[in-house]
């Protein structure tokens, strides 16, 4: 692949005459994970700052924050964002973000308060989904500008809007381990020891399955890329009207849960009577409560229960609807899973998960001691078995609903596409 060698500016202006105007940039901090820059993002001046970097290959990405402050006495706000520097041709294999730490976009007529101060994240990545013909022929330096005009308050100046999902900067790893027999974990496509990277940075503007996001689940206005981690799954799936919603997304946590708590070693029950048409009521008390995650509502708390094909039966009984009281999470269904991957759940084909590798961490994959993960459905031609994620040989498969030992709850969160910045 060719080498990108990048240069930002990023500047500040006023048109503001009267009053104390003192609007700069300060405070660069750069990501985990970025290359190493021939230049780093330094402060040249007091609304500029330049860098230098290559990025060597697809999936590279330079990545860093900094501060915009206003510690003058006169309120602001954006009157112009002028990017430059990145052509038809370069967008082709650069996606270069510029946004607020809030999981906001930038636009004109943001408000900065006279004494407040605004973390912005800049993003320049080397994209990963391209074909061979988008990729640059020759060696390609680019200079790239963001220039951000700040003129006094005017009555269109408005505050800015936080979103509860932002896309991930970091991603989350684990070193595949081998666990031999007849089960094909990790090792099956990785060599025992190497490194595996879960989820996607994803192409702006669009939604694919495995796209990581850090949400703003409790509210504490922290994007906490270790525990608010995140995976898009499809689009969210209606089991009353037996349809995908696409204004919602399913997106699911990057581990299973104790007491709403990050528990991968928590053993749990889908149900103690191993009867499969009544839903998930022992298990479903562990997840994430209202006051825990205060800033995700579940779309309908009341769901229809289906089996595997979108039937309301299994042989034990009829699939009535369950209510995950007092809860904002709750399991996925396998039409989610089947959209996501690209299978059909039931098929009991080892590998099959291979294309939804996010949905594996935190299982066999690194530990034996962590295996499956129960989903909501039920399986149709028994009375006791419900559907979950086999992480050992990676496919959807299904076991009693009594069953614990090494089985555990994973939370699911419905969100309005308009509240992730994607």
């Amino acid at each position: 692949y060719a080498l990108i060698s990048t240069t930002l500016t990023l500047g500040g202006k006023s048109n503001v005459e009267k009053g104390e105007w003192n609007i700069y940039f300060t405070n660069i901090k750069e990501f985990e994970g970025s290359v190493s820059a021939s230049k780093q993002a330094s402060i040249e001046n007091p609304t500029t700052i330049n860098y230098e970097v290559t990025l060597p290959k697809p999936g590279t990405y330079y990545a860093f924050s900094f501060d915009i402050k206003n510690e003058g006495n006169i309120d602001a706000m954006i009157g112009k964002v002028i990017k430059s520097g990145i052509g038809e041709n370069e967008k082709k294999y650069i996606e270069y973000r510029v946004r607020y730490d809030n999981g906001a976009e930038l636009n004109i007529n943001d408000l900065l308060k006279a004494k407040e101060t605004k973390t912005v994240e800049v993003m320049l990545l080397y994209k990963d989904d391209i074909t061979e013909e988008d990729l640059p022929k020759t060696t390609e330096t680019l200079k790239l500008s963001l220039e951000i005009n700040y003129v006094q308050k005017e009555d269109s100046a408005k505050e800015v809007e936080p979103k509860l999902c932002k896309r991930a900067i970091t991603l989350h790893t684990e070193i595949c381990k081998g666990h031999g027999g007849m089960y094909q974990p990790c090792d099956a496509i990785y060599n025992v020891g190497d490194t595996i990277t879960y989820g996607h940075y994803g192409v702006s503007g669009k939604l694919a399955s495995g796209d990581a996001f850090d949400c703003d689940v409790d509210g504490d206005g922290v994007y906490d890329s270790n525990t608010e981690r995140f995976y898009y799954v499809s689009d969210y799936y209606d089991t009353t009207s037996k349809s995908f919603n696409d204004k919602y997304a399913t997106l699911i946590y990057y581990n299973n849960v104790k007491a709403g708590e990050p528990d991968n070693l928590a053993e749990v029950a889908y149900d103690t009577s191993n009867e499969n048409w009544h839903g998930p009521v022992t298990g479903y008390v562990e997840l994430p409560s209202t006051s825990q995650w205060s800033k995700v509502t579940l779309l309908n708390e009341t769901r229809q229960l289906l089996n595997e094909s979108a039937g309301n039966t299994t042989t034990g009984g009829t699939l009535g609807t369950f209510t995950y009281t007092d809860k904002v999470a709750r399991l996925l269904t396998v039409q989610e899973v089947n959209k996501a991957c690209g299978i059909t759940a039931g098929s009991y084909k080892i590998g099959e998960l291979d294309t939804c590798e996010y949905l594996l961490e935190n299982t066999w994959y690194s530990d034996s001691e962590l295996k499956h993960w129960w989903l909501e459905s039920a399986r149709s031609s028994t009375s006791s078995n419900v559907w979950s994620v086999f992480s050992d040989d990676r496919r959807v498969g299904s076991y009693y609903a009594n069953y614990v030992t090494r089985r555990g709850f994973r939370p699911a969160i419905d969100v309005l596409k308009s509240n992730i910045l994607y």
